[in-house]
């Protein structure tokens, strides 16, 4: 494809970078917003992200059109590939399995979190909220898994920036491939760790919050096939799991 120009900004502070690219970019733009500081952070279901300085705030904003030939459902699935692609290309890894994606699109460090994203649609645009946790690690809540940095594989603070170009690079490479819905199913099940099973956050019945689901396959919609101890299967289609 032909290579698409990518706008950028650093603050120092500001209250939310998915706030910022609504009043700073166009519907017809694309690019993202980075700040050291981030005030009012939020991750999905209404959670808060806390901010640690020297972490990766940011918010990429392209238009809608773009992904037109993306199935809406695998849109944050296309955004998690492109942050561990990304984040693989500056790290010191012992091992290739050492990252791995939790659906829909957390970043996990050994079973550990170290990024998430928030997906919004706002007018004519796609806004990507992403936080990656380079140099320090917050708690997160007691129901939730722990967490980790990038640091701790190495990840230099010169880094940050250069990863938010990636991601934004490769997540646009995604969109534009030539069967980029065959491209993305296909990129992500070979970056989760099939063989973690995971816990249910949010009541979805036949199940009850702290039930233990193994992941089976990823369904073309974008939702992700589980089962559990019963062998009761069910298609997730939000953010359940922890």
């Amino acid at each position: 494809m032909n290579k698409l120009e990518i706008l950028e900004e650093h603050l120092e502070i500001c209250d939310s970078t998915m706030e910022e690219v609504k009043k700073r970019f166009q519907n017809e733009e694309i690019g993202f917003i980075t700040t050291k500081i981030q005030k009012s952070g939020r991750g999905s279901q209404g959670r808060s992200w806390t901010c640690v300085e020297g972490n990766l705030f940011m918010t990429f904003s392209y238009p809608k059109n773009l992904a037109i030939g993306l199935n809406p459902g695998l849109w944050p699935l296309a955004a998690g590939i492109a942050l561990y692609e990304a984040a693989q290309s500056f790290i010191i890894s012992p091992s290739p399995d050492i990252l791995r994606l939790k659906w829909p699109n957390d970043l996990l460090l050994q079973g550990r979190k170290c990024a998430g994203m928030l997906l919004e649609g706002w007018q004519q645009r796609i806004l990507v909220g992403v936080g990656v946790n380079i140099h320090g690690a917050p708690l997160l809540g007691p129901q939730e898994r722990p967490t980790a940095c990038l640091g701790e594989l190495g990840f230099l603070s010169d880094n940050t920036i250069p990863l938010a170009r990636l991601f934004c690079q490769k997540y646009l490479e995604l969109l534009n491939a030539d069967n980029p819905n065959a491209r993305v199913m296909e990129k992500w099940v070979d970056c989760i760790d099939w063989s973690h099973h995971v816990i249910l956050r949010s009541p979805s019945p036949p199940w009850i919050t702290g039930t233990e689901l193994k992941p089976l396959s990823l369904d073309s919609s974008g939702g992700l096939w589980v089962q559990d101890s019963n062998g009761v299967k069910k298609m997730l289609v939000a953010s359940y799991l922890y």
